[in-house]
């Protein structure tokens, strides 16, 4: 073999090696800048009345009735406006990375096919007269970066690799509120628990001023102190996080049925009425938030500021908040274990003998 045609081989197989490192190497980055996938959709994006999401194991849908995002698979439960918002701008600002197969028959490959396979998401935007804005199939992740994923519209065999920056809530209680309520420990006055007729056994935790730092334990018996185990901070941290499995709009005698009720108020005005109930084999609870201008004890001037110690909310402040979880006394809620155990004591759960402490 002569030097020229050794030439041209090696030269041939450098070339086609480095076209073949090139197409493996080659990646998207997420910090790029990238054209949106739905050029018109921004303009219509306030349109939109429904919302469906579709999986291979259940469909979510969503209403906008006069203006509030509802929930038909709970009874029109509202769904949270923050979320919508958020999923609404995802779609907006969606954005394609690269052009790929309009070959139907590689539609499966990537997960667009229609009937949906596993992890596939179909989403509908449509107007109040059900007209549709956007339909589209979202598919596998990238093997090569798992911050971007396949998508089609539905009408289009085309395909293109998309940045996936969706928060996808694909059950309709992950379209609730993440927290029943969110009312912070240090605004916590009192906490009273009343789970039977005797009312030597009910709890009854306060604090005397804004600007305490612990709570006491009201009606201990003589011989009797708080178990140093216990921590009655606890009480006032449960309104923080309140989170929910089920939701129904009414439970049958349910006043039959009653276990427990539980009373917060707040230094700035708030008063929450909690009761539980037994229906079946579970416990749901029901929820009142009112305000009471009586009940507000505010931070005495000759007092020292205390570092750290938040402002008080206005009462007018007070009163926008009970008008936001007014809904809440239409519904029954089924929550988590961990608010049961939490609330499911007595007062003798809460003291020892002042010997054995």
């Amino acid at each position: 073999m002569n030097l020229k045609k050794l030439f041209l081989i090696l030269s041939s197989l450098i070339i086609i090696v480095g076209l073949f490192i090139t197409l493996l190497s080659k990646e998207y980055s997420a910090d790029n800048e990238y054209a949106k996938f739905f050029t018109d959709i921004e303009s219509k994006i306030d349109s939109v009345k429904k919302i469906e999401i579709e999986t291979t194991e259940n469909a979510v849908y969503l209403f906008n009735k006069n203006g509030k995002w509802e929930i038909p698979g709970y009874e029109n439960y509202p769904a949270s406006e923050e979320k919508v918002k958020k999923f609404l701008i995802s779609v907006v600002q969606l954005k394609g990375v690269d052009k790929k197969t309009k070959n139907p028959a590689l539609h499966e490959k990537l997960g667009l096919a229609f009937p949906l396979k596993q992890e596939s998401i179909r989403i509908r935007l449509l107007d109040d007269e059900k007209n549709l804005i956007s339909d589209f199939i979202i598919g596998n992740t990238s093997s090569h970066n798992e911050q971007f994923s396949y998508i089609r519209e539905f009408d289009s065999e085309q395909t293109w690799l998309f940045k996936n920056e969706f928060d996808f809530k694909t059950t309709d209680i992950d379209w609730t509120e993440d927290s029943i309520l969110k009312i912070a420990r240090w605004r916590i006055k009192s906490v009273k628990i009343e789970g039977s007729n005797k009312k030597s056994e009910n709890i009854y935790i306060y604090k005397d001023k804004y600007s305490d730092q612990s709570f006491k334990l009201d009606n201990i018996p003589n011989g009797f102190v708080l178990d140093s185990n216990f921590n009655l901070s606890n009480f006032a941290s449960m309104l923080e996080s309140i989170k929910k499995l089920d939701i129904k709009s009414s439970i049958l005698n349910d006043k039959d049925n009653a276990l427990r009720q539980i009373y917060f108020e707040t230094f700035d005005g708030l008063i929450i009425k909690i009761k539980s109930f037994k229906s079946g084999d579970d416990i749901y609870y029901h929820f009142d938030v009112d305000s009471d201008i009586k009940v507000r004890k505010e931070l005495d001037e000759n007092e020292p500021n205390i570092v750290g110690l938040p402002k008080m909310m206005t009462f007018e402040e007070i009163e926008e908040e009970k008008t936001k979880y007014n809904y809440l006394k239409n519904w029954y809620f089924k929550l988590y274990k961990d608010f049961n155990t939490g609330t499911n004591f007595t007062l003798q759960d809460l003291i020892v003998e002042k010997n054995s402490n």
